[in-house]
């Protein structure tokens, strides 16, 4: 089996220096610690077993689960975001960065990753971004365990759990609706109004629109995009009646400029369930349309990279 490994797995210089010292540091690290020392929790201190764990490019496949290449592997792929991280394991360091539309080798998949090859070096890069003839890549926004969201990494053993859990969350959103049902019953076939800056229409200042506009006529059913709980039913100034929902798998929508709610505040909904009307309340709005953002991680996020049914529209 490890002649086999070995021959999917290639060694890379780049790769295999960070290895090389990442495990230098960690030995270092272990011998200087002190087990007994309050301010180390039970997690941070390495097992004599795993300090003795040889990583290598092998290592690191049979950890993250891909031991050999797979049926329906290697297949060709594209990235689909610009400065796309290639990681020594899944959350592992990183080793370089990759420009959109960079091709590469998929020789595998772990959890949230897929492990590829590019420019004759094999790492890890998140799969969201990653877009193949079959898939394209549904830029969803990535878990960051820890600090990696700037760059940083986690151990080997932990970013592959955190890989495998962030995989279970997302494959829950897609279970709970994201890409099976439409916020309004019908669709219209544009967006009126993009998520980012522009020229407010009622004021006439620069400001950052957080949603997308959907424009429907007053009394166009709107539905709950998932299975979740009513967290806000109310009315404001600017954007009238709204209605506010956290999802099971942690994302958020607020619907507002409503004829009005047919939910309460703490009610249980299911995905495609009617939640609201659609009209044209509150002060800032020139015409009945749905204003819909999406929040991901507490963060407001573009709709259209988060539910289908916008994606494609004008």
């Amino acid at each position: 089996m490890k002649d086999n490994l070995i021959k999917y797995y290639p060694s890379f210089s780049h790769t295999k220096l960070i290895l090389t010292l990442l495990a230098f540091v960690s030995l270092i690290s272990l011998a200087y610690s002190n087990p007994f020392d309050g301010t180390k929790v039970e997690g941070d201190v390495k097992t004599a077993e795993e300090t003795k764990l040889e990583i290598t490019e092998v290592s690191i496949a049979k950890a993250a689960g891909i031991e050999e290449i797979k049926e329906g592997y290697p297949i060709e792929g594209k990235t689909a975001k610009g400065n796309l991280r290639l990681r020594s394991w899944p959350w592992g360091a990183v080793v370089e960065k990759y420009p959109e539309g960079t091709s590469v080798k998929i020789l595998g998949e772990s959890g949230e990753f897929y492990l590829v090859e590019v420019d004759g070096q094999q790492g890890y890069m998140h799969r969201s971004y990653i877009s193949t003839d079959k898939e394209k890549a549904s830029l969803k926004t990535p878990s960051y365990p820890g600090d990696t969201k700037n760059g940083g990494y986690i151990q080997l053993a932990k970013g592959v759990e955190a890989s495998k859990k962030g995989k279970e969350n997302m494959d829950k959103g897609d279970a709970c609706g994201w890409d099976s049902v439409t916020p309004c019953e019908k669709m219209p076939n544009r967006v009126s109004s993009e998520y980012g800056w522009r020229i407010h229409p009622c004021t006439g200042e620069r400001k950052f629109h957080n949603g997308v506009d959907l424009p429907v006529p007053t009394g166009t059913r709107l539905n709950a995009m998932g299975n979740g709980v009513v967290t806000g039913v109310g009315f404001e100034s600017g954007g009238g009646n709204y209605v506010r929902i956290k999802y099971d798998n942690g994302y958020e929508t607020f619907y507002c400029h409503l004829q009005k709610a047919t939910v309460k505040m703490g009610e249980r909904v299911e995905c495609g369930q009617q939640v609201a009307l659609s009209d044209n309340t509150g002060q800032w709005t020139t015409g009945a349309h749905l204003h819909m953002e999406v929040k991901v991680n507490g963060e407001r996020v573009n709709p259209r990279d988060y539910v289908s049914s916008i994606k494609n529209l004008k």
